[in-house]
């Protein structure tokens, strides 16, 4: 298997993983929210079952903390999960990123004569900095000037992925649904990473944010971020056909 495979099947792994988690932890949420019957059920099962006086047991939640806790979760479920959703949105879209960075350095690393590209040859950066990188590294740090060259790089959505992808032959067509569900995607990791959450100026003015106002918190509904974890695993299929497909050319 190439390294270019190889990287979107971790992607993958990562993405439904990712899903998983999310559903595992909002049902755990839901499950300790119904307070009264199991608090003192799982406060007795703490105390039999766990060795407070182990090195590790400093790390684990504390019978004393239980109440805290269970308040917490009433509260996470009361809200509709958006701390929960808010966080995965967010590793969603920097997974997505990790993945691009990731998948250009392996097809250099598989294919350097890519570097002849036209392209990636115009690309400059600094000399001193480049000398005292390792290989990867100076891939990566190529990566990133090539992307800051692009203003199609810079674009929000899959059009910044497509652009790193050109110089390979690797960028194509995007199904419209997924390409829409990634652009929201982002559109809402901006807001949750700098805005906490709350719709600013540019959010209003697009399409997708058009429908909040100024200061607004947006909510995150759970067929929304379902959509979006979708989206994203469709398009690592679209590049693992890609890459498979580029592979036996």
């Amino acid at each position: 298997m190439s390294k270019a495979s190889a990287t979107i099947r971790d992607a993958l792994d990562y993405f439904q993983g990712l899903l998983k988690t999310h559903t595992l932890s909002t049902t755990a949420l839901e499950i300790l929210s119904y307070r009264q019957p199991i608090e003192e059920e799982i406060r007795a099962l703490m105390q039999s079952q766990i060795d407070w006086t182990a090195p590790g047991s400093v790390h684990r939640v504390h019978p004393d903390e239980l109440a805290t806790i269970l308040d917490g979760a009433g509260r996470e479920v009361a809200a509709g999960f958006q701390t929960q959703k808010s966080q995965a949105i967010v590793a969603l879209w920097s997974g997505l990123e990790v993945l691009l960075e990731d998948l250009f350095v392996a097809w250099v690393s598989d294919f350097p004569s890519h570097l002849d590209n036209e392209i990636l040859q115009k690309v400059k950066i600094t000399l001193s900095e480049f000398i005292r990188l390792d290989e990867e590294s100076r891939i990566r740090s190529l990566y990133h000037a090539y992307l800051s060259s692009l203003p199609g790089a810079r674009g929000l959505g899959v059009n910044r992925f497509e652009a790193a992808l050109q110089p390979f032959g690797l960028s194509g067509s995007v199904d419209p649904e997924v390409g829409k569900a990634i652009y929201e995607l982002q559109l809402l990791r901006n807001l949750i990473a700098h805005q906490a959450g709350r719709a600013d100026a540019k959010f209003c003015a697009t399409g997708f944010g058009s429908a909040y106002t100024l200061g607004e918190k947006v909510y995150l509904h759970d067929v929304q971020f379902r959509a979006y974890a979708a989206a994203v695993i469709n398009y690592c299929h679209t590049l693992l056909t890609r890459v498979e497909g580029a592979l036996k050319r």
